[in-house]
């Protein structure tokens, strides 16, 4: 993957097309939540923009890459064979 962000986001663009052809019922309920996510509220959109920024550095993400965080300082949780966490669990 590059770091060239507008090919970065025509690459997320046409993957989520694929997949709202191949699940339309499940990219629907995505919609629907992210209309409810972004419409106006008790915050407005610039406060919802920061705290997006302020979970992405908070779980070191790189972009919309779910792979990229890991946290080695902590011990795996009972049940897990890896102490590799990812931002999407």
């Amino acid at each position: 993957m590059t770091n060239h962000y507008p090919d970065r986001y025509r690459h997320l663009r046409a993957a989520i097309k694929d997949l709202a052809e191949a699940a339309p019922g499940p990219m629907a309920g995505f919609a629907a939540l992210h209309a409810k996510a972004v419409a106006g509220g008790a915050l407005d959109a610039r406060t919802k923009e920061l705290i997006a920024l302020a979970l992405v550095v908070a779980v070191r993400c790189d972009g919309a890459s779910p792979t990229t965080s890991t946290t080695r300082s902590r011990p795996a949780r009972p049940g897990r064979s890896s102490p590799r966490r990812s931002a999407w669990r």
